[in-house]
């Protein structure tokens, strides 16, 4: 669970060990994704959410939260052979 602005908290989920869904006051939301390893969150802004996983192909993948909207996944590439770990240190820094 991480806070991501002012009485606001994201609390992800994963599923079956594979889909990662988001928890909201409103409910549960499905973003897809078949990770393999716990996640990583971070939130360097207010209105900013940015969390890591490893996929099945080993990969680092990346998806974020603008405030408005989810963006796609981003492959990171790489092999991993344990879960990532991501922190922010300051404004627009992971």
């Amino acid at each position: 669970m991480v806070g991501w602005k002012v009485c606001s908290l994201f609390s992800p989920s994963i599923e079956n060990n594979t889909d990662l869904f988001t928890s909201k006051w409103g409910g549960f939301e499905d973003l897809g994704g078949i990770f393999t390893s716990e996640l990583s969150i971070t939130s360097w802004s207010a209105n900013r959410l940015d969390f890591f996983g490893r996929g099945t192909d080993s990969a680092a993948y990346h998806k974020w939260y603008n405030g408005t909207a989810w963006n796609g996944y981003e492959d990171l590439g790489g092999i991993l052979v344990g879960p990532i770990t991501a922190v922010d240190w300051g404004y627009d820094r992971m």
